[in-house]
């Protein structure tokens, strides 16, 4: 709510949910608690560098019904 006040007139204010997932939330986090101190060019060039490991990671949890949610 404190935040909604700040978007310009006319402006959109979107918020991401996460849903805990059994396997892929502990993972998620424990690379939050990493990355997040990584200084930004740092994390951006992990992040373009494992982007095809963590997508082929999501496509084998979804494919082998190991991930709780699916999106629609």
């Amino acid at each position: 709510m404190a935040l909604a006040p700040l978007v310009k007139p006319g402006g959109r204010f979107y918020v991401w949910l996460y849903r805990h997932e059994r396997v892929v939330t502990p993972i998620v986090n424990t690379l939050r608690v990493l990355t997040t101190r990584l200084p930004p060019r740092m994390f951006l060039a992990l992040a373009l560098a494992m982007a095809p490991a963590f997508q082929l990671f999501t496509w084998t949890m979804d494919a082998t019904g190991m991930r709780q949610y699916r999106a629609p």
